[in-house]
């Protein structure tokens, strides 16, 4: 017996002095990083990838500009984006990991996205691919600039780095994942960072519609060119418009000259006295610009409706005597107002328009009542005749006409 417990003893004493066992070894999380350069013109670089995004195709090319258009996509991780004050040539690097000693030295202002890869892959560009009425999102399906990426939810981090202390990036973004995005708070708008200054984010609480009727100082006689389109562009636009061919070649010939190209013209339906135009100034023409139908294309600013007083029947030339046709400025009441918003918010809605969500945010943040009549109008897209009607009118009647329009289509069917 007590051989027995001596031996028991001796075995837990060579237990007890035996090494314990080595732990298991931490396995660190394996990181990848990646340099770019991306080239912008804007000094903005974006990530995502464009089919995404694609409910877009339907708006104008600056929609990322407007947050009504984009709070959406910022909610649900469609993109990160990120402006900068280096237009050019932007140095980033992108990786899953954290900061560098030396980045988080040189770090400036940073902010926080949500991001969600569906496509196991994200391109990234500097502005140029925002699918839009411009472009299409499937124009980039090939494209050197994509990036292989795990399905997943992301914490975007994206920090600015002070180039000057050495830094050889602008701009870091890291991809941290995590279980569920909507965890994670994000920018209210498209971050806006520079080294030296808070962060910042563009387009929150973007404005709608603008139009500058400018309706001084126009000559007595200009050149007409016949309206080609179904529909007149308003007065205060940005619009293209097609022009005779020969008033191109003129503005042409005097550009290369070095002489002052601004020529001014009329854009109506016809000549005849009493009839109603819009008045232009094009001073830019481009050497590349192709003639169809005895037309080319020009985008400039529509300045001013005018009215037809005279032909002047010229041996050298055919002109036009016009007279300017400003703007109303007589307020709408706020019965007027509040009705006309409503009801155009609920014509939209009904239309086959795919940019209706856009179209009619953009309307309710339109100050200024006029504005507001001329972008209705724009939108409505009026048949050239109803428009150089509508021009006449006061803003109050202009409102009542557009409110019968909207509630019965039978006014204009040639919307």
């Amino acid at each position: 017996m007590r051989f027995l417990v001596c031996t028991l003893l001796c075995a837990l004493a060579l237990v007890s002095c035996a090494t314990p066992p080595a732990p298991s070894p931490v396995i660190e999380p394996q990181h990848w990083s990646i340099s770019r350069t991306v080239q912008s013109a804007l000094g903005m670089v974006t990530l995502f990838d464009p089919l995404d995004l694609v409910h877009h195709e339907a708006d104008p090319k600056d929609w990322y500009q407007y947050d009504f258009a984009f709070a959406n996509d910022l909610e649900t991780g469609r993109f990160a984006a990120v402006l900068t004050d280096q237009p050019g040539r932007v140095n980033v690097r992108l990786t899953t990991g954290p900061l560098s000693t030396d980045e988080r030295q040189m770090a400036g202002p940073h902010a926080v996205m949500r991001l969600r890869v569906i496509n196991y892959r994200l391109l990234l560009t500097g502005g140029d691919a925002w699918p839009s009425t411009a472009k299409s999102a499937r124009s980039f399906a090939y494209d050197s600039r994509w990036i292989g990426m795990a399905n997943g939810d992301y914490r975007v981090v994206i920090t600015a780095l002070d180039r000057q202390q050495g830094a050889l990036h602008d701009v870091v973004i890291q991809l941290l994942p995590v279980d569920d995005m909507y965890s994670v708070a994000y920018a209210p708008g498209i971050p806006y960072l520079v080294v030296g200054e808070p962060a910042g984010v563009a387009g929150i609480n973007a404005g709608g519609l603008t139009y500058r009727e400018l309706c001084k100082d126009i000559p007595d006689t200009v050149a007409w060119s016949p309206l080609t389109s179904r529909t007149l562009p308003v007065p205060g636009s940005v619009a293209t418009i097609h022009l005779a061919a020969e008033l191109h070649e003129q503005g042409r010939a005097m550009q290369v000259a070095s002489k002052r190209a601004a020529k001014p013209i009329v854009v109506a339906r016809n000549t005849n006295p009493g009839s109603i135009g819009v008045f232009v100034r094009p001073d830019t023409w481009h050497d590349d610009s192709v003639v169809s139908n005895g037309e080319v294309p020009v985008t400039t600013r529509i300045l001013c409706a005018v009215k037809i007083q005279e032909v002047i029947p010229d041996v050298n030339r055919f002109a036009l005597q016009i007279e300017p046709l400003p703007g109303a400025r007589d307020p709408l009441s706020n019965e007027q107002y509040r009705a006309i918003s409503a009801r155009f918010d609920n014509w939209i809605r009904q239309s086959n328009d795919p940019a209706w969500r856009f179209k009619s945010a953009q309307i309710q943040r339109t100050k200024g009542h006029r504005a507001m009549m001329l972008g209705i109008m724009e939108y409505l897209e009026l048949n050239a005749k109803h428009t150089e009607s509508l021009l006449q009118e006061s803003n109050a009647v202009l409102a009542e006409r557009l409110l019968e329009h909207m509630t019965n289509d039978s006014v204009d069917v040639t919307r």
